[in-house]
């Protein structure tokens, strides 16, 4: 169950989080979406327009507040860019975006006026390929590591939210997997366990259903599996956003914490965000009281310093553990947003 409340005015001694109380006061992360047209007659590539994209990402969204992670995309613009015989269209209406995402970004930072790219957006370029893959974005760096370039083919929910997983840092489940064989479970090969990710399982792209992986990790069929958290790890894990599997639907607690680890680390990731997601832990290793980040591996102990840093800020959120928090008594004149990571309630007194 998701746990979120909002907070104007004062603060009671005691009170549970217990129940969903909606907030509209989100990080908001924003998304200038492009369109690149064909140089051949001027025209949007088949199928993809405003509305299309205003669907898919609406649905992004959907998915995005089912992790609890504070955050929701703002779809700032969808613009089109290039026209007939334009340097833009021709370079990039019909080429694969895996090989040239690169090519893409520094041109479009060139070129800031033609390509109408943003610092302050991530940059989504939409093509007419219909060959190769779907969607490209490198991790963040400090050199090419800006735009998300999809074909034709990639306007996709799922395909939009794992190449932006990319964007802050998500690794394919299947990362490091052994080339040698799909059959892990037979014997052959190893499947990828290098997302960094300590709540997923090790993952073979080419594995074509949940049993495939119920049995290399479990020796069961999936429906055999009596245990329900063994059963909500293999699903979260197979159905993975960044996994290659079917039905992608899931991210888990800790590819959230990577990702608002980076909006921390890296300033190309803050330009995009409205806020900062604060940590607060009653386990946090940190014993250094208000002065800890309260980054996601850096958390607050005391909820009063969380508090004070995010009314302090006025933009960000507080993604709180489960546990019991001692709190002072405090006058707070605008929203705060709070949210339980994981089942379990918090109580704050």
């Amino acid at each position: 169950m998701q746990r979120i409340i909002k907070l104007p005015g004062t603060l009671l001694v005691m009170l549970i989080i217990c129940v969903p109380v909606y907030a509209q006061d989100y990080l908001k992360i924003r998304v200038s979406f492009k369109i690149i047209v064909s140089p051949y007659i001027g025209t949007n590539p088949p199928g993809i327009n405003a509305p299309a994209i205003e669907s898919e990402m609406a649905e992004v969204n959907r998915l995005l507040q089912s992790t609890k992670s504070g955050m929701l995309f703002e779809l700032v613009e969808v613009e089109t860019v290039g026209g007939v015989q334009d340097s833009v269209s021709l370079k990039f209406y019909d080429v694969s975006v895996g090989v040239r995402r690169d090519e893409l970004e520094i041109a479009a930072e060139l070129d800031p006026i033609n390509y109408k790219w943003r610092e302050d957006c991530i940059n989504v370029y939409i093509n007419g390929a219909t060959l190769g893959r779907p969607g490209a974005c490198s991790f963040p760096t400090f050199t090419q590591d800006e735009v998300v370039f999809l074909s034709s083919e990639g306007l996709v929910a799922t395909t939009i939210l794992h190449e932006i997983g990319h964007f802050f840092h998500l690794i394919h489940t299947h990362q490091g997997q052994s080339p040698d064989s799909c059959d892990g479970y037979t014997g052959g090969g190893l499947p990828g366990s290098a997302d960094l990710i300590d709540d997923t399982l090790d993952d073979f792209s080419c594995w074509d259903s949940i049993d495939s992986m119920s049995m290399y990790h479990f020796s069961q069929a999936f429906n055999d599996i009596s245990d329900p958290a063994s059963q909500k790890l293999l699903l979260e894990s197979y159905h993975n956003i960044m996994s290659y599997h079917q039905d992608e639907q899931y991210l888990t607690a800790d590819q959230m914490k990577r990702w608002h680890d980076k909006i921390w680390v890296h300033t190309s990731r803050q330009d995009v965000v409205t806020g900062f997601p604060r940590y607060v832990d009653k386990a946090s290793p940190c014993t250094l009281g208000c002065s800890c980040s309260g980054r996601p591996y850096d958390a607050y102990a005391d909820m009063d310093c969380a508090i004070d840093a995010t009314v302090s800020s006025q933009d960000d959120v507080i993604i709180v553990a489960p546990g019991t928090y001692d709190l002072t008594t405090k006058t707070i004149n605008s929203p705060l947003l709070m949210i339980s990571t994981k089942e379990g309630g918090v109580l704050l007194r």
